[in-house]
């Protein structure tokens, strides 16, 4: 089963939008004792903020094909760079996670450079990632992000923010975590 067609920008981004939701808007290198959590945090707040820099990046309009190509092969080949620090950072269990959704962003970026236009690329892309996958990714992005929110000092405090910004979300009840 393929997931639902609609408009692909890119779909690596929307795999980690959990977790480019919970970034860092400054640029500080916060380190692990300012940070909380330790140095998972840290790094989780690096591909936070990897993901926010390549959401922002994606905005080009798909006519511009080889300018949309440049930035999703520049997002594909940060992957490892980003990820792979993290996932040798964590438990078992986000390490898991992680691997799921830089796996899949890479699945779907690997796409560009056998694309000469963009409609191609959506295809090859539709056709590539089926719905179980995408919603393994999904899943694992929205671990994440709990994560991070539960642990990480970086997200608890942009979580604050966007609260701040946004009445409505403080009216979705929070999930509770046992002994905490």
């Amino acid at each position: 089963m393929k997931f639902p067609r609609r408009s692909i920008v890119v779909i690596a981004a929307a795999l980690t939008v959990g977790l480019a939701g919970c970034g860092s808007d400054d640029d500080s290198d916060s380190g692990v004792d300012a940070n909380g959590g330790g140095d998972i945090c840290t790094q989780l707040e690096d591909i936070s903020n990897f993901e926010m820099e390549s959401q922002s990046s994606a905005a080009i309009d798909p006519a511009d094909w080889p300018g949309m190509q440049a930035v999703l092969k520049k997002y594909g080949d940060g992957l490892s760079e980003h990820y792979d620090p993290a996932i040798e950072s964590a438990d078992a269990d986000i390490a898991a996670d992680l691997t799921t959704v830089r796996d899949a962003s890479a699945q779907v970026t690997d796409l560009v450079t056998e694309s000469s236009t963009f409609e191609e690329y959506q295809q090859k892309t539709e056709a590539s990632i089926d719905a179980e996958s995408f919603t393994a990714a999904s899943e694992a992005s929205t671990r994440i992000d709990t994560y991070a929110k539960s642990n990480c000092e970086f997200a608890k405090q942009m979580q604050q923010q966007q609260q701040q910004q946004d009445p409505q979300l403080q009216e979705i009840p929070q999930q509770v975590q046992p002994g905490g």
